[in-house]
Order: C-alpha cells, then sequence, then structure tokens
C-alpha cells in the first residue's frame, strides 16, 4: 500500500513539473508532438499546460530584430558621389493557418 501511494507521488510529481510551461514575454511556443511539429498551433506568452513526456515546447524569439548596414559609398557616372545607409528590422513569423 505504501509502494503504490509514494508511486503515485512520484508520478503526479513529475506531471506537475513537466506539464506546465511559461513563455516569457517576447517569446513564443512551438509544439512537438510525439516528435511532429504542430504547424497549426503554438504559444504565445504566458503559463500553459502541456502533455507531459508527449509534449515539447521550443522557444522562438519573435522580437523585432535591427541590422544596419554601414556607411556606403559610391560615385555616379558623372562623378555624382552618392552616401546610403539601411536599415532592416526583422522578426519571426508565426503563421497560423485557418482549417
Amino acid at each position: 500500500m505504501k509502494g503504490k501511494i509514494l508511486g503515485y507521488f512520484v508520478v503526479g510529481a513529475l506531471t506537475a513539473l513537466d506539464g506546465f510551461v511559461i513563455i516569457d514575454p517576447g517569446e513564443a511556443g512551438s509544439i512537438t508532438r510525439l516528435g511532429a511539429v504542430q504547424t497549426d498551433d503554438y504559444m504565445s506568452e504566458g503559463i500553459h499546460f502541456k502533455w507531459p513526456f508527449i509534449e515539447k515546447v521550443d522557444r522562438l524569439n519573435v522580437q523585432i530584430k535591427k541590422f544596419e548596414a554601414p556607411d556606403m559609398e559610391a560615385s555616379s557616372k558623372d562623378i555624382q558621389i552618392v552616401r546610403t545607409s539601411c536599415t532592416v528590422n526583422t522578426t519571426t513569423a508565426l503563421a497560423v493557418h485557418p482549417c
């Protein structure tokens, strides 16, 4: 009887520890269930339940990233100097397919 109760306690504790995931602000969670990526579902920031030992959650950074190219200089055909700079803002898009 004591072994049975201890077994239930161990299983319950492992489920409680592995059954919840916290997604931080600026992140999203990609769900993998039994090795297959779930393309129609993702986790936004907050506390979420996941099936223990069946689902795995990979965190993705979805914050806007900024890339700046250094100042560039070139000459035109008529010897005019052109100076340019370029900035690109990127983010990871989470596409959810409506089905």
